[in-house]
Formats: C-alpha cells, structure tokens, sequence
C-alpha cells in the first residue's frame, strides 16, 4: 500500500504524541500544531479471528513430527553419502525440516552442505570451497567461493562487496581466518 493511498484511507486528523506535547496533523497541514491533550482512551483488545488455514495449520504442527521422520531419516542418508556430518541433521529443528519438504535430493543435498559450511565458519574454519580471496567492507580480507568472488568488482586487485558469509561470524565476535596481501594478486 502507498503512503498516497494510507492517507487517502485515513481521512480524518491523526494525533501523535511529541516531547512537548500532544501535535495533531494532516495530510494537508505542513506544520505540527499544539493541542490540548485528550483524555486516554484504554485500548480494547481485539479478539483474533481464526481462519481455515490457521486451523488447519495449528492441526498440521501437531502432526509435523511424524511427518518429518522419513525426511530426516532421508536427509541423514545424504549427509552420510556427502560425508556432511550427521550432527547437522540432528540439530535441525523439526520447523526447518518441515520447510525442505517438496525438495529434491540435489536441493537437500546442496543445504547440507550449507549447514556443514556455515559450521566450519562458526568454527573458525574456511569451507573447503571456499578458496578466493576478496575484501568485504565489514569483516576486510576473507575467503570466499570462487564463483561468488568472479563477479564481484575488483578494486586494487581484490574482489570487494558490502558484505560476504563471514559477517554473521564477525558479528559474534568470532575468528575469521584472513588471506594474506599476495593472496589476491
């Protein structure tokens, strides 16, 4: 929905509280005005509606864990065929493996080892794909995917990019093992 048309929807003046007071404005007013403040009206809460599909979704999560037992059991067998670490598997909850549902093995197989390269990152460990150096404007040098760092813009000989996978690693103040100065020429 456009701004344009949440004001056009909400005709009548909005009231909105300010450090000094209470301002009322409109769409046609360019300025704040002062205005006495009102008596406080105590919200009522609104009952939700249930829908058919909340319904049957709430019926559907009661029924999730036998579902997803041959998934995970499928899932398992190809961690152990990629040999992807089956404590992957494990740890995934019930949700995230309701959400591979429909995948095939080629997609189930290509989230494994997303989870198998995310926990070498969260190690301190560079995937082993992972091979090209770039420059992240956040974390600075970092490895990455050759096929990521092949079209990113190269500036003074380093692929660059406003962020990359290591970020999140950065973030909670983990190691990120760093590829040295002539790894880039």
């Amino acid at each position: 929905m456009t701004l344009a048309a949440i004001l056009a929807e909400h005709t009548a003046k909005s009231v909105t509280p300010s450090a000094r007071g209470v301002t009322r404005c409109d769409a046609g007013t360019v300025g704040a005005q002062r205005v006495t403040p009102a008596t406080p009206v105590t919200p009522q809460k609104a009952t939700p509606e249930l829908s058919v599909r909340s319904v049957s979704d709430a019926v559907h999560l009661e029924q999730l864990p036998d579902v997803l037992k041959p998934l995970r059991a499928h899932l398992l067998a190809l961690a152990a065929a990629e040999g992807i670490d089956a404590a992957h598997v494990h740890r995934l909850h019930d949700l995230d493996v309701a959400a591979c549902i429909g995948l095939d093995a080629r997609q189930l197989a290509s989230y494994l080892s997303m989870l198998a390269d995310t926990a070498d990152r969260h190690g301190g460990r560079v995937p082993a794909g992972d091979t090209a150096p770039m420059h992240c404007e956040r974390c600075g040098p970092a490895w990455i995917h050759p096929d990521i760092a092949g079209v990113l813009p190269v500036v003074d000989g380093w692929p660059r990019a406003l962020g990359c996978p290591w970020c999140f690693v950065r973030k909670a103040g983990g190691y990120i093992p760093r590829p040295s100065a002539r790894a880039s020429a």
